[in-house]
Parts: C-alpha cells; sequence; structure tokens
C-alpha cells in the first residue's frame, strides 16, 4: 500500500479525497495535516511519514495554524524543500502535486517556471469529479518514480522507462536520450517524459489523437466497436505500457500506421476519414461514423491529430501551430484548428498562436479567412 500526505491550512478541504479514498481501497493510505508555521517544522512532518507522494494546497496562509500564527510561504516553498534534497539523495525523491481551487496556481505550471517544481497540477473538483482517474494517475506516478530511481544509475534510461527497443528509435533524436542520462535529480527526469511524451501526442497517442489518426468521429469515443479495435490494437503490440502507463492510456503513433500497412497495406495518411472508416469496415468489420472537419465541416478531409483546444479531429492545412516551449526540437508542437481561432475558445484554455503563425491566425480573427 502507497501512503499520500495531503497538507491544506484548511481542515475542511480534506473532505475532497473521500471519493478518493473509496475509490481507492487497499492500494492507498493518506494522512492529511495543516502546515506548521514554520516551514522546516512543515517539511519534517511530511518526511516522519514517509509519503509515497506528496499533494500540497497551493495557498498555505490562508488561515492561522496553531498558536494563531500565519503561515508566510505557498506550496512552492516546500516543494522546493524537498526538491532541493533530491539532487543530493535521489532515492528519497517523490512525486509532488500541486492542488487547489484558484486559478493562480497555474503560475506554477512547469512550462511557465524557470524551474519544475511539480509533477501535475490539479483543480480540487479534479478529486471530487473523476476519482477513480484521480487514483490510477497517483499510482502511475508512484510506480513511475520507482522506476526511474531502480534505473538511475543506468546509461540508457529512457530506453527502459518507456520500454522501447533500442533497435527501433530512429525516430527519436540520440541527443535527447544523451540528456534524459544526464539530469541529476528523479523529479527532473520524471517531469521531462511526462512533458515529452505523455503530455503531447506526437509518438504516443491519446485517445482523441488515436481517433484522429483513424479518421473516427469523437461521438464513437465510448463505442463497443472502438473498444473491440482498441482490444484487438492491444494484441498487437501498439499499446504503451512504459512510464506513466498505467494512469494515462497511450499508443504509438509508428506502431499504429505500420499495423494498418502490413496487416492490410493500407496507408492511414493517404486516406480522407470517410476512406479510413470504409477501409477499417472492410478490414476488420467494425463500423464507425467518419471524422468531420469542423472547418469544412465535411469527411472528405486528412485529419490527422486533435486540435489542442476542443480536442476535434484537425488537418494540418486549417491549423496554426500553438505556442508550444518543447524541451528539444524534434519533438511535434501542438496546433490549434482555425475553427477555434475564429471563435476565440482556445484562449480560454490557456493557449497561444505560435508567432510563425500569428499572421494567419490574425486573417481568421478580422474574417479576411473564411470557409466559402
Amino acid at each position: 500500500m502507497y501512503k499520500i500526505v495531503f497538507v491544506d491550512d484548511r481542515e475542511d478541504q480534506f473532505i475532497i479525497l473521500n471519493q478518493v479514498k473509496r475509490e481507492a481501497k487497499d492500494t492507498l493510505e493518506f494522512f492529511e495535516c495543516v502546515p506548521k508555521a514554520s516551514i522546516i517544522d512543515t517539511q519534517k512532518t511530511i518526511s516522519e511519514q514517509s509519503p509515497d507522494l506528496l499533494l500540497l494546497d497551493y495557498r498555505l496562509d490562508e488561515k492561522p495554524v496553531k498558536g494563531n500564527k500565519i503561515v508566510e510561504y505557498k506550496a512552492g516553498s516546500v516543494a522546493q524543500q524537498f526538491r532541493d534534497s533530491a539532487i543530493e539523495y535521489y532515492k528519497k525523491d517523490i512525486p509532488i502535486f500541486a492542488v487547489s481551487h484558484e486559478d493562480n496556481i497555474r503560475l506554477y505550471e512547469p512550462d511557465k517556471t524557470a524551474h519544475d517544481l511539480f509533477d501535475q497540477i490539479w483543480f480540487k473538483n479534479f478529486f471530487v469529479d473523476h476519482p477513480n482517474d484521480a487514483v490510477n494517475q497517483m499510482i502511475s506516478f508512484i510506480e513511475a518514480y520507482k522506476e526511474i530511481i531502480d534505473c538511475f544509475k543506468s546509461g540508457n534510461r529512457l530506453h527502459k522507462l518507456l520500454q522501447i527497443n533500442p533497435d527501433g528509435i530512429g525516430f527519436i533524436d540520440s541527443h535527447f536520450f544523451n540528456e534524459i542520462n544526464k539530469i541529476k535529480a528523479p523529479y527532473l527526469v520524471s517531469i521531462s517524459i511526462f512533458k515529452t511524451f505523455i503530455k503531447r501526442s506526437w509518438l504516443l497517442l491519446d485517445k482523441n489523437n488515436l481517433l484522429a489518426l483513424l479518421g473516427i468521429h469523437p461521438d464513437d469515443k465510448q463505442s463497443k466497436h472502438l473498444k473491440k479495435l482498441i482490444n484487438i490494437i492491444a494484441e498487437n503490440h501498439i499499446g504503451y505500457s512504459g512510464i506513466f502507463g498505467s494512469g494515462f492510456q497511450r499508443w504509438w503513433a509508428n506502431r499504429l500506421k505500420d499495423f494498418f500497412e502490413d496487416q492490410y497495406s493500407v496507408t492511414l495518411g493517404d486516406l480522407t476519414s470517410a476512406e479510413r472508416v470504409e477501409k477499417i469496415s472492410e478490414c476488420i468489420g467494425l463500423k464507425f461514423k467518419p471524422a468531420v472537419s469542423r472547418w469544412t465541416n465535411n469527411s472528405d478531409t486528412y485529419v490527422s491529430f486533435a486540435c489542442s483546444s476542443c480536442k476535434n479531429p484537425t488537418e494540418v492545412e486549417y491549423s496554426v501551430s500553438a505556442y508550444d516551449p518543447v524541451p528539444h526540437p524534434v519533438i511535434g508542437k501542438n496546433r490549434i484548428c482555425w475553427s477555434c481561432i475564429q471563435t476565440g475558445e482556445y484562449e480560454d484554455k490557456g493557449l497561444l498562436v505560435d508567432d510563425s503563425d500569428e499572421f494567419t491566425a490574425n486573417k481568421i480573427r478580422n474574417g479576411k479567412i473564411v470557409f466559402k
């Protein structure tokens, strides 16, 4: 059983874990505490519990603690204490999540800071609305850290953690492997791999991008036929089983393409959405509704990925690059469909248009590019 410590200055917030505790059953145990006036005392209290994962409320200074004293630090300072010690004592490193009701927790999102502190940044309602996902994802991070620590002295960390054959990774620049091997703390390895391979869909596909590559409409996301197709994919070793895989379902994009080419002589990228689902029906006997372009409103389109804003299948020709700092130039960038640019909804997701495509985006905003 893994132990999770949750620190919040408001004891009434501990209730948000009730549903998670029921879902966790015999896999997780929780220790809840309020912070001490001294950050050193808080760190000591946490360390005494030997947690496998730490949840920190972003604001630890809202309510006076014992002795009516005010806490003069936030989650970042506590996380920094543990991250500093991880450089020297790497075997004691643990995943740390920031949780809050507040929008300004986004200030600590890894891409927006010079130094990564948190593995995940969650709003508290995630525990209430998605308790099963919360449990699975927390466990996946705990197990990921144990795997990272086990191979920390290895010269081929990424091969082992992603569970990939060294002979079949020509699509990843070798310099990226070398950079991962040079990282000095497990938490930095964790954050780098998650940000590069799990958070972005380029080598590994999430469900939205899987549907887009197959040309399947999002309406079929929960269909019985899709479940059958995913089972077939799993039987052919297309599913991802490496680090974080137990909490974040992913599929290898290159293996999926190779499967259709080798088994059915079908090149997915050469077909429209309508043609792809027709081929799937012919080859596998499963029927799907074809994906429809939001911009052209038809399925005679070459969708290839999910828009980073609306998550709908999208074409390269009707999308723009999102401003997306990536740790290595070979990594695929996120993109935003033209429809989201037109409606402005991408801004609500915290996305920005990359400067290289700002000219096109501005023409869409001003109605100079419209679908005819």
